[in-house]
């Protein structure tokens, strides 16, 4: 694998969640879809693992060349598994 391929691939990748009337969305710097069903998302990100709860949820569109992820449905929740690190360990990494 060329040396330009490898550092794309450990790069991390920028991470952005959009939610638009809770009724669709758009993840950024999406690694895996852990799981999936109508109830709830489960994505591996470049900040950690993420879930999306709510109904009838349904992924429109996954790239796994850039790392995004559209869905669709009635979103009730978006939580980060895992816990986050202090403020003054982000701040000085």
């Amino acid at each position: 694998m060329p040396m330009e391929e490898q550092q794309k691939q450990t790069a991390k990748k920028h991470h952005v969640v959009n939610v638009d009337s809770r009724k669709k969305g758009t993840v950024s710097g999406v690694d895996e879809v852990v799981s999936y069903s109508d109830a709830r998302l489960c994505l591996k990100t470049s900040e950690g693992e993420l879930s999306v709860t709510g109904r009838d949820l349904k992924i429109v569109r996954f790239s796994t060349e850039d790392g995004t992820l559209s869905f669709s449905g009635e979103v009730d929740g978006i939580r980060y598994a895992g816990p986050k690190a202090s403020l003054r360990r982000r701040l000085f990494q």
